[in-house]
């Protein structure tokens, strides 16, 4: 019985990786958030907003579009490109 839990608890991880993948991949044109959230199928912009698009920024996968209002009605949100 331990065991399914951890697998579950596995497959779980790995669909929320996709699930990130999918909103990176998404955000390769600049997205609002209210975009990134209908394409996601989720409501509740408070944990949407620091579930997936504050660890993104901190991650540096995503970027504002205007990083000097990050509360700007005008903000989205675009995929950072690593070209190095």
């Amino acid at each position: 019985m331990v065991g399914s839990s951890v697998e579950l608890a596995s497959k779980e991880q790995d669909k929320e990786q996709v699930r990130i993948q999918d909103i990176i991949q998404f955000c390769s044109v600049p997205r609002s958030r209210k975009e990134m959230q209908e394409f996601m199928g989720l409501a509740g912009r408070r944990n949407f907003s620091e579930k997936y698009i504050k660890p993104l920024l901190e991650m540096g996968k995503i970027k504002m579009t205007i990083p000097d209002k990050p509360n700007s009605r005008n903000q989205k949100y675009q995929k950072v490109n690593i070209e190095d």
